[in-house]
């Protein structure tokens, strides 16, 4: 299991370092201010692997300046996106999964004194997402298999690459103190991240 799974995240031990390298590249895009959250929040996107860009977003709590802060990092489910995590609805029905379904965890992350990181997973909101939001998760699964690797091995291989890029261009997360927590299908690759990357990820809910 632990020999076969790199190949179905997306990789092996041969292009490891070049995915790496193409990772620590992500150009910060967006640094803001939001109240809401009482948090400073730096928007990022970075190359995983050729072809592959995965938005992100952080939230670094008000009042850490000069402070190592835990990270955790939060998936959303099978919904329209990492906006859910936020609490923030873009499309109809998602107020209801943000207040009614509990899954705007983010923003208790940030109350608890974590840097929070939403990662956008592969075929949902920005990466891939269907015209009205929701997943586009089928034919990119089939095509996967058929290349001799699965969806949720690719969006570990993600968490990884995201855990390998975030040193270099933050200085303040305390890179030995990681939890990662998620729900629904975000809580299925959480747990399998975690087993996975056990050496960077120290918690998983």
């Amino acid at each position: 299991m632990k020999v076969r799974l790199p190949q179905g995240m997306g990789g092996g031990p041969s292009n490891m370092q070049s995915m790496i390298k193409q990772a620590q590249k992500m150009q910060e895009d967006m640094a803001a201010l939001q109240e809401d959250l009482d948090a400073r929040e730096i928007r990022f996107r970075f190359k995983s692997e050729k072809n592959v860009t995965i938005p992100c977003h952080l939230c670094i709590p008000k009042g850490a300046e000069g402070k190592k802060l835990p990270l955790m990092i939060t998936l959303q489910g099978h919904s329209t996106g990492m906006h859910i995590s936020l609490g923030r609805p873009i499309y109809p029905g998602d107020e209801q999964d943000c207040k009614g379904g509990d899954r705007d965890f983010a923003i208790r992350a940030v109350k608890e004194g974590f840097a929070t990181l939403c990662i956008e997973q592969r075929c949902m909101g920005e990466c891939g997402s269907k015209p009205d939001g929701h997943p586009n998760c089928n034919h990119p699964a089939l095509q996967a298999i058929l290349l001799g690797r699965t969806l949720i091995g690719e969006r570990c291989w993600d968490i990884s690459r995201t855990i390998d890029a975030l040193p270099a261009h933050f200085p303040q997360l305390d890179m030995n103190r990681i939890a990662i927590m998620g729900n629904s299908g975000g809580g299925t690759a959480a747990p399998l991240a975690r087993k996975t990357l056990q050496k960077a990820i120290n918690l998983g809910l």
